[in-house]
């Protein structure tokens, strides 16, 4: 018999433990029925974690960009997968989304439709990052 899924965690602890239980799981049934189960565990993706920091000063930019009421700083967790993961495990930094107000379909459907307009608010939110950091550096170099 195989039997096959996914699981994902937002912690590698919780992720170590799943690996843990279902081997022991396996291990288990298998022996209580006679048999034996081999549990091959293969770890593809992880969870997204942003830095506090540069999540804030992101936030900031975004905020200057198209002012604190329009923007959603308190996002729930997800569990989608995203490779930017693993940049953010060897290097500070945030991950944010970017609404294109489009009301087609969900991201990933047949029927999305990207919203070509949004796209100024994705540049917009770069440039006022960019002005924002070189000002800091600035600042910061001058003391």
């Amino acid at each position: 018999v195989r039997v096959g899924g996914t699981a994902r965690s937002f912690t590698k602890d919780v992720r170590d433990t799943i690996e843990r239980r279902m081997k022991e799981l396996a291990h288990g049934l298998a022996t209580s029925f006679g048999g034996t189960a081999e549990v091959i565990f293969n770890r593809e993706g992880i969870p997204v974690v942003n830095d506090v920091r540069f999540t804030e000063r992101a936030i900031r930019a975004a905020e200057s960009l198209v002012r604190a009421k329009n923007v959603y700083g308190n996002m729930p967790q997800i569990m989608a997968a995203e490779d930017f993961a693993e940049m953010l495990e060897r290097k500070p930094g945030a991950l944010m989304f970017i609404g294109n107000g489009n009301q087609s379909g969900e991201l990933h459907s047949p029927t999305y439709n990207f919203n070509d307009d949004a796209l100024i608010f994705g540049v917009g939110f770069w440039v006022s990052l960019v002005q924002q950091e070189l000002h800091h550096d600035l600042r910061v170099s001058a003391l």
